[in-house]
């Protein structure tokens, strides 16, 4: 009777113990359950911008996980554009963001864009479009074609974004091309698209100060020339000239000067401008075409050293300029600097220079 009763009390205490073990691993269980869905919405905010790709309608860089460069390197004019109402992407754009792969056939006109397994195919002054993924192809019509302005092929971005399973935002002239299952909403990402302007803002913009010999663009400050101290902008008969010598060391293109007739060729942004202290005439070349205009005295040599009009480089080479007592902004076209609107970063970008003069 006595090791019945002993038995009984063994199995209720083992049949204590697991509802106790059951218990504790439901509840070890939700616990895991609810800190995996937390990391995933948390993740999904912070991921969310991502591998998408970002631009500005009229500016050379693209955005990529806080890393801003350029669409074309050698040509900071090559821009997104608006083009009759339609956002227009240099056709590089996918070679140079996407890392897809362009070719341009010059006898058929056709245009051939190529990533993520599938292929654009366009075809210049023609409304269709075709799109082919391994052995399907499908042909679709689209309001605008594709387009060449100044050498360059552009393509209607939403369209083509969408053939290769892209969704396009658009606010206040900053573009998201994401993946797409990333959607975006206009006031839900409205900081979001005023920092991001602050950065293209930025980007690519010059700023020399009177008699410096320093200069600072993209987080640098650069010496205009590393052996002479002597070489710095100046402001003759109120106008703004800058050393030749700033085409190279600060803009990153090229000069040579033959000084047996006297003329200056500067190469930058994807073409070159002939100057000669002889006349006002200034050839300008890109590609095979030749232009000549008429800049009066565009080119000096002002202190034994070689100089050139401000006004007469932004206008070869597609600046903008924005003056500010004894600093000036360069920066690109459709880059307008304005001291209302802008004053915050004015300021701040000529504090990188007069720090390092100080």
């Amino acid at each position: 009777m006595k090791n019945k009763l002993v038995i009984n009390i063994i199995i209720a205490y083992f049949v204590v113990l697991c509802v106790v073990l059951v218990i504790q691993l439901n509840d070890s269980d939700s616990e895991i359950v609810t800190q995996v869905h937390t990391v995933e919405a948390d993740s999904s905010k912070v991921d969310k911008m991502a591998n998408s790709v970002v631009i500005k309608i009229g500016n050379s860089s693209v955005l990529i996980n806080e890393s801003l460069f350029s669409i074309d390197e050698k040509d900071d004019t090559i821009v997104p554009k608006i083009i009759d109402g339609t956002a227009f992407v240099p056709a590089k754009l996918f070679s140079s963001a996407f890392k897809g792969n362009i070719s341009w056939d010059a006898d058929s006109r056709e245009l051939v864009i190529r990533y993520n397994n599938k292929a654009v195919v366009l075809r210049e002054n023609e409304n269709k479009m075709r799109v082919v993924d391994n052995i399907d192809e499908e042909e679709k019509e689209i309001e605008k074609s594709f387009r060449i302005i100044d050498g360059c092929s552009y393509v209607p971005l939403k369209i083509v974004s969408e053939a290769f399973d892209k969704n396009v935002f658009f606010d206040k002239g900053v573009i998201i091309i994401s993946n797409l299952d990333i959607t975006f909403d206009k006031d839900d990402e409205s900081s979001l698209i005023d920092d991001i302007i602050q950065k293209f803002k930025v980007r690519n913009v010059f700023v020399f100060e009177n008699n410096n010999c320093f200069a600072y663009s993209d987080e640098k400050v650069i010496r205009i020339d590393e052996n002479n101290e002597k070489i710095v902008p100046l402001i003759e008969n109120g106008r703004v000239y800058i050393p030749v010598k700033s085409i190279s060391s600060v803009f990153g293109g090229e000069s040579v000067w033959n000084g047996d007739i006297k003329e200056l060729t500067l190469s930058y942004n994807n073409r070159e401008a002939i100057f000669t202290g002889l006349s006002d005439k200034v050839s300008i070349v890109k590609g095979d075409k030749k232009t000549d205009i008429l800049l009066k005295d565009s080119f000096k040599i002002i202190n034994e050293y070689s100089y050139v009009a401000l006004d007469a480089f932004a206008e070869i080479f597609e600046k903008n300029i924005f003056i500010d007592g004894n600093f000036i902004i360069v920066s690109g076209r459709d880059n307008v600097f304005q001291k209302e609107t802008d004053g915050e970063i004015i300021e701040k970008l000529e504090k990188n220079i007069t720090k390092v003069s100080e």
